[in-house]
């Protein structure tokens, strides 16, 4: 047996039965860093994204993913290209992605310039809302900075979505409903 080899175990079997709390500690560690190494390599990686926004714009973006006769987002360079117009919604039926991926973040000024958004709250939120047969994903960006996000508050980027979901699928009346 490698002397090395030897001194280590030997001194592993010291200290667990020297104390007890050392062993369970770096049994812990181990499953930790498994753990880690397992997480890491079953990330999903997805396309980069590139969010464009009117220059100026502040408040809560939403994208509606998945919804049939609209337009796909466009791809250029492998990244998806999200244009954000000036109400800061997207409806789209393309897919959402979930995972790993590289975010870039633009302002577009009137000649169509990228200008660097700045400064930006990284807060997002996917969601969504499921009545019947009826389902809408969705993905909320708040652009701005904190103080702002403070003062706009979460009951906004709430009811954004409610209406998207009214907007797209508007409930028929009860009179619509028996008649035909």
């Amino acid at each position: 047996m490698d002397t090395n080899n030897q001194g280590a175990s030997d001194l592993y079997r010291e200290l667990s039965i020297s104390c007890p709390s050392v062993r369970i500690c770096i049994h812990l560690c181990m499953v930790v860093l498994l753990l880690c190494l397992g997480l890491v390599g079953c990330r999903q990686r997805m396309d980069s994204e590139v969010k464009e926004f009117p220059s100026g714009f502040q408040g809560w973006s939403i994208i509606v993913w998945g919804v049939p006769d609209y337009p796909l987002l466009p791809k250029v360079s492998g990244k998806i290209i999200e244009r954000f117009p000036a109400d800061g919604i997207i409806i789209t039926s393309s897919t959402a992605q979930y995972g790993v991926a590289s975010e870039e973040y633009y302002y577009i000024d009137a000649n169509g310039q990228k200008l660097p958004l700045r400064p930006i709250v990284g807060f997002g939120t996917d969601g969504s809302i499921v009545d019947g047969n009826r389902r809408m994903d969705f993905r909320q960006l708040f652009i701005g900075p904190r103080s702002s996000m403070r003062t706009v508050g979460p009951s906004s980027c709430e009811s954004q979505a409610q209406d998207l979901y009214q907007r797209l699928y508007p409930r028929r009346s009860m009179a619509a409903a028996t008649h035909p």
